[in-house]
């Protein structure tokens, strides 16, 4: 398996935002790269060695993804990015997602369009400080929960992959339909789960 070159190594990892400096935040770096690489599902080079076991080494399969992500802007996908799921705690930048989330993501933007993500990894004090349950699968690790908008119909969004499908009256008002504010792959729910986010 060759190792990709240490100064590859340390540009791609800055370029996404995260630690490179020493061997050990090399590793956990590449962990976090290769939870959240959902290229296997886009790129033909990256579904030849399909999904990347998260063990920390740039080997060649790695060096797939990397090579798809570096065509796109160093995504994760053709149009989801790691800073977009990083803990937004003033000061923090932990970042964690999970592939399957990223790719349900993808199939959410097909049919919705363009997609922000509100939030996506929680440390456990933000979550608590924005009223996250104590369970939030936005604490998970890797991460397998993002809020978002646009705020969808929840039957747009049954079928792409969602356990929970956390939706909300955004406006406070009766008459107006609940939308889809919350999406995640939290095991615990069967998929497609439709709950009141409040």
């Amino acid at each position: 398996m060759a190792i990709m070159p240490l100064s590859k190594q340390i540009k791609f990892l800055n370029a996404l935002g995260l630690p490179a400096k020493t061997a050990g935040q090399r590793k956990n770096s590449w962990i976090i790269f290769q939870q959240g690489s959902a290229w296997h599902h886009f790129d033909a080079k990256a579904k030849k060695v399909g999904p990347l076991k998260p063990d920390g080494v740039p080997g060649s399969a790695t060096t797939a993804h990397v090579n798809a992500s570096q065509a796109h802007y160093n995504r994760l996908s053709p149009h989801f990015a790691l800073h977009e799921f990083k803990c937004r705690a003033s000061g923090h930048t932990h970042v964690s997602i999970d592939r399957d989330m990223v790719y349900s993501l993808e199939k959410l933007r097909a049919k919705i369009g363009p997609i922000t993500i509100v939030t996506g990894y929680r440390c456990r004090a933000y979550n608590t400080h924005v009223g996250g349950t104590r369970d939030s699968a936005h604490m998970d690790i890797p991460c397998r929960a993002a809020d978002i908008t646009p705020h969808p119909n929840p039957n747009t969004v049954k079928g792409l992959g969602f356990h929970g499908i956390g939706i909300r009256n955004t406006d406070h008002n009766v008459r107006t339909p609940m939308v889809v504010v919350h999406v995640d792959q939290q095991l615990k729910n069967k998929p497609d789960t439709v709950f009141i986010d409040a």
